[in-house]
C-alpha cells in the first residue's frame, strides 16, 4: 500500500467521523472496513476501538469510543478534535461522505475499482437497500473484494513469519506456549527464570543450553534491536504483586526491561487485565506493538477471565493471543493450571491434565507441564507433553530455593508402571513400532506385561495395523508426536 497519497487518510478520517457521529447506522458502517484499509495509525486505534465496542453490542458512538480510548490512555489532544461533534451537517451527509470514503478506502487498500457499496436509505421507514437499489438487507462484503485475496505462498506468507526459537525447542517466539501444573508446583517460578534468561541476565537456559545477552539464543542482535528484543511485558491476574515483587528483588531480575500494566483508577498494584473483555485484549495488544517484547507472559490464564474455561470461548480467547503472538513474532508463556486428577488417575504430566474446554491445548503450539515423578523426592520436573513445532526434548529437574531456580536432572518416575510409560516414550520418539518388538523390548529391560499394559494406557498409546490382517503397531497419540512423525 505504499502508493497511497495524502489524499486517501483524508477518506480515513471521513469515514471514522461518520462512524462515531452516526449513531443511528454505526453498528452497520462499522463492518464497511477493515484494519488493514487505514495506513493512519492513530485512525487505525480509533477504527480498532469502535469495532470492538461493536462487537460488544454497545454502540460505538462518540462518547463510548472517548471513554474507552481514555481508560486505555490513549485519548490524544488530535482525537479530542476528532471526536467533537461536526457543525453544520447533518446525519444523513456524514452517512453518504462515509459510504463514499469507505469505496475508496477499499479499493485502494485492495487494488481494485471499488464496486457500489451499500447505502441506507434515511427515508421512510429507514429502510436498507443495497449499491443497485435493490431492497434488502445490508449486504456483506464478499471475498473477493474485501476480506481475503488470493496470493502466492511466498507473497504472503512473509520472511518475517519464519520459526525462530528463544528458548531452542522450548519457545518459539510467534508462538502461544502453555505451563501447567497442580497448584503450588513453582509455575510462577518456572515463568521468572524464564524471565530472567530473556532480559539477558542468565547465559544457559534451563536445559543448559546457551542463550546469549540478547535473549535470543546466541543469535546476533543488533544495537537498534537488542533493547526491545530483551523486553517482557508481564501480566499478573491473581493479586500475587507481593509474591512478585519479593521474588524480583531476592533473585536480581533486572526491572528495567520488564513491564506491567498499571491501574489509573486508584485500585492498589498492577492493573488485573480480562481479556475476555475486548478493550482489555485491545490494551495488551497496542502494548505488544507499542514495546515490541521478545516475551509476553501471563499468570495466569485463569484469572485473565472471568467466564467458564468449559466454554468455545475459551477457543476464541486462544486464538486471538496466538494471533497477537504471530502477528508481533513475541513469544506469549501463558500459566495454566490441572484438573484435579480422577479416581486412581496417575498425577504425571499429561495433556488431558489441562483444566478446562480441550480447545485450550489444542490451540497452544507447545505445552510445559510440571509434575513431581517421586513424592519423597523434592526436585520437580519440568517436562513437554506437547510440541508441534520440533521433536520433544528432555525433561528438565528443578528446586526452587531463596534465590532462584536452580535446574538439573529431571527426576524419573518411581512406579513400575510410570518408568516403562517413559521408556515406551521413548521407543516410539522417531516412528511407530509393531507391538511385538515393542513388548520384547519391554521384557529386555525387566518390564512385565502387565506393567507395560498399564504404561500404555498412561500415554494412551494408538494400536492400529497397515491392513486388516497385518501385524499391530504402537505410535503415541498425536498430541505427543513430534512434527513430520509418521503414524504407519
Amino acid at each position: 500500500m505504499g502508493g497511497r497519497r495524502m489524499g486517501d487518510v483524508q477518506a480515513e478520517r471521513t469515514f471514522i467521523v461518520g462512524v462515531i457521529h452516526a449513531a443511528r447506522v454505526a453498528p452497520d458502517m462499522v463492518e464497511m472496513a477493515e484494519e488493514r484499509d487505514f495506513t493512519e495509525p492513530r485512525l487505525r486505534l480509533i477504527f480498532r476501538v469502535a469495532r470492538g465496542l461493536s462487537m460488544n453490542g454497545e454502540p460505538p458512538d462518540r462518547m463510548a469510543v472517548r471513554r474507552a480510548m481514555e481508560e486505555m490512555g490513549q485519548l490524544s489532544p488530535e482525537d479530542e478534535k476528532l471526536l467533537e461533534p461536526p457543525r453544520g451537517v447533518s446525519e444523513e451527509v456524514l452517512i453518504e461522505r462515509a459510504c463514499d470514503a469507505a469505496d475508496r478506502m477499499c479499493a485502494l487498500s485492495h487494488g481494485v475499482s471499488a464496486p457500489g457499496l451499500a447505502r441506507v436509505d434515511l427515508g421512510a421507514g429507514a429502510a436498507k437497500e443495497t449499491g443497485t437499489g435493490t431492497p434488502g438487507a445490508w449486504p456483506k462484503p464478499t471475498w473477493e473484494n474485501r476480506d481475503l485475496a488470493l496470493d502466492g505462498f511466498t507473497t504472503v506468507v512473509r520472511e518475517e513469519f519464519q520459526l525462530r526459537w528463544l528458548w531452542p525447542g522450548w519457545l518459539a517466539r510467534g508462538a502461544l506456549t502453555l505451563l501447567a501444573s497442580s497448584p503450588g508446583e513453582g509455575k510462577s517460578a518456572v515463568a521468572l527464570e524464564v524471565i530472567r534468561c530473556v532480559t539477558g541476565q542468565s547465559k544457559t537456559w534451563p536445559d543448559g543450553g546457551f542463550c546469549g545477552l540478547s535473549g535470543l539464543c546466541g543469535a546476533p542482535a543488533t544495537p537498534a534491536t537488542q533493547a526491545a528484543q530483551e523486553t517482557v511485558i508481564l501480566v499478573e491476574t491473581e493479586a500475587a504483586e507481593a509474591i512478585w515483587r519479593s521474588r524480583v528483588a531476592a533473585w536480581g531480575i533486572d526491572t528495567s526491561r520488564l513491564r506491567v500494566f498499571e491501574s489509573k483508577n486508584g485500585e492498589m498494584g498492577m492493573a488485573p487485565l480480562q481479556l475476555e473483555r475486548e478493550e482489555d485484549l485491545l490494551a495488551l495488544d497496542c502494548a505488544v506493538t507499542k514495546t515490541h517484547p521478545a516475551l509476553v507472559v501471563i499468570d495466569s490464564l485463569s484469572g485473565a477471565h472471568g467466564g467458564d474455561e468449559n466454554t468455545a470461548a475459551m477457543r476464541s480467547l486462544m486464538l486471538k493471543l496466538a494471533r497477537i503472538a504471530r502477528d508481533s513474532q513475541a513469544a506469549i508463556l501463558a500459566v495454566h493450571h490441572f484438573r484435579k486428577a480422577r479416581g486412581a488417575e496417575s498425577n504425571s504430566a499429561a495433556l488431558d491434565r489441562l483444566r478446562g474446554s480441550s480447545s485450550i491445548g489444542q490451540v497452544a503450539r507447545c505445552v510445559w507441564a510440571i509434575d513431581r515423578p517421586d513424592p519423597g523426592d523434592p526436585r520437580r520436573r519440568l517436562v513437554q507433553v506437547k510440541n508441534n513445532l520440533a521433536p520433544m526434548p528432555e525433561a528438565v529437574g528443578f528446586t526452587i530455593g531463596a534465590t532462584g531456580v536452580s535446574f538439573g536432572k529431571a527426576p524419573k518416575p518411581t512406579t513400575q508402571a510410570e518408568s516403562a510409560a517413559e521408556f515406551i516414550r521413548t521407543l516410539l520418539a522417531a516412528a511407530p513400532l509393531g507391538a511385538a518388538e515393542a513388548r520384547r523390548q519391554c521384557r529386555e529391560v525387566g518390564y512385565g506385561d502387565k506393567t507395560v499394559w498399564n504404561a500404555t494406557r498412561i500415554l494412551g498409546i494408538v494400536k492400529t495395523r497397515e491392513t486388516q490382517t497385518g501385524p499391530w503397531l504402537w505410535c503415541l497419540p498425536e498430541a505427543e508426536r513430534p512434527r513430520g512423525t509418521p503414524t504407519e
